[in-house]
């Protein structure tokens, strides 16, 4: 029966102040004039007292490069120009002013390959120290083959 009470069609007064919600949208209406007419008088100041330059063509004056890394302008001729001066380096001869080192056409370095062999070291390798080594088996020490360069003492 309480609860009957209190629903007899009236409100509470302590809803949102509707007089409140329409004096902020007429503040926030003038503020918004206001700045309108501000903005609109800056912007006729500003174009009154800085004058228009003339456009200036970005090729008119002296070229500065720009700073590095700079692209390429024909990334495919220039790789055409490397690979045919490299293909030009590996089929002549020719000495490197710098270092003084030789070089001669690849397929001349593959042939004296062949016929000489890969360079090996000139000195024997150090001595090994230790046990002698055993078998895959794990059993009794493998014995050198006669004539074989076994260092094992």
């Amino acid at each position: 029966m309480a609860e009957e009470a209190n629903h007899t069609g009236q409100h509470e007064h302590s809803d949102v102040s509707v007089r409140g919600i329409v004096w902020s949208l007429i503040i926030l209406a003038a503020c918004g004039i206001v700045l309108h007419f501000t903005m609109q008088g800056l912007w006729w100041l500003f174009g009154e007292t800085v004058a228009p330059k003339d456009p200036v063509s970005a090729w008119s004056g002296p070229r500065e490069l720009p700073p590095s890394p700079r692209l390429q302008v024909t990334p495919r001729a220039d790789l055409e120009g490397y690979l045919k001066k490299e293909q030009e380096r590996l089929n002549s001869y020719g000495v490197n002013s710098e270092t003084g080192a030789v070089h001669i056409p690849i397929e001349r370095a593959m042939e004296l390959m062949v016929e000489r062999g890969l360079p090996s070291r000139k000195t024997t390798p150090p001595a090994v120290t230790g046990p002698p080594p055993h078998d895959a088996s794990g059993g009794a020490p493998v014995a050198p083959v006669k004539g074989s360069q076994s260092h094992v003492p």
